[in-house]
């Protein structure tokens, strides 16, 4: 299996703000132009995806589950 490589710059939303930005030790974070309720908890979804990618990323499985919960709950909406 070959290692990705997901930066902060990947996690965007559909209009093309950056969800994630990392400070000046490196650390990821929501990013400041998060500011309604909804854009913060859209970047502290994407902040818990990044920093699991590669755990998550190392069972196939465990993407798969995460996948599955994601439609489960989109079913009811």
């Amino acid at each position: 299996m070959s290692l990705i490589n997901i930066t902060p710059k990947h996690f965007v939303t559909a209009d093309g703000r950056p969800v994630l930005s990392v400070d000046q030790d490196g650390y990821p974070h929501v990013s400041a132009d998060m500011v309604t309720q909804d854009d913060k908890a859209l970047g502290e979804i994407a902040l818990a995806l990044y920093t699991n990618c590669l755990p998550l990323h190392a069972s196939k499985r465990n993407v798969d589950l995460v996948t599955a919960w994601v439609r489960q709950f989109k079913s009811y909406t």
